[in-house]
């Protein structure tokens, strides 16, 4: 991933506030001047957490990012990887029945 910026999270009454999945956020400011989105890390050690990066597209874009979510404890990495192969799994088995 790119470098971890030091985001812009200061309130102001332009600031923007979105829900995503029953969190009220304030949308940040990347350094770069852009409003930044939500993208969600599914990495071993980050499963599910998500982050805020840079909204620009192409050449432009600056690489800056920034956690939302708090680190997982460690039963939490562990579990979820293995759920989401469970759950995976269970997909793909019922699409062959439908076939």
């Amino acid at each position: 991933m790119g470098q971890r910026s030091y985001v812009n999270h200061s309130s102001s009454a332009s600031s923007r506030r979105i829900e995503h999945f029953g969190d009220w956020l304030e949308v940040p400011t990347c350094n770069c001047g852009n409003e930044m989105r939500i993208q969600t890390a599914w990495t071993d050690s980050n499963p599910g957490r998500r982050f805020w990066i840079c909204n620009e597209k192409g050449w432009r874009k600056c690489n800056m990012w920034d956690w939302i979510d708090p680190p997982m404890c460690d039963r939490a990495i562990k579990i979820i990887p293995s759920l989401l192969k469970t759950i995976n799994a269970a997909e793909e088995e019922n699409e062959q029945q439908r076939q």
